[in-house]
């Protein structure tokens, strides 16, 4: 039992590994679905405002309000998704090591 469990662990996360990886290559395919299922709801955003905004804490409404402002801005082509993970992640990590 012991000379095998090491042998049988290390099976066990290679497989896991190569799930993962699986799993990662259809999260950029979700979120384009997501991103299009935003730009085609547009007319409900208002609706679909109120309704978040009732059931948030008042110190997130404005979180909310922000990401869904970025995300219709990004949508209609007036904010390249490029910057706005720049925003998000900032500089290259030599850039901020620097200051």
């Amino acid at each position: 039992m012991y000379t095998t469990g090491l042998a049988d662990e290390r099976v066990r996360w290679i497989n896991t590994i190569a799930s993962i990886e699986a799993n990662v290559v259809n999260v950029t395919g979700d979120i384009l679905i997501c991103s299009g299922c935003v730009a085609y709801l547009t007319p409900f955003t208002d609706h679909l405002y109120s309704n978040v905004c009732r059931s948030l804490f008042e110190r997130n409404k404005l979180h909310f309000a922000f990401l869904l402002c970025v995300r219709i801005l990004i949508n209609a082509g007036k904010l390249d998704p490029h910057e706005w993970h720049y925003f998000l992640a900032g500089g290259s990590p030599t850039k901020i090591a620097e200051k």
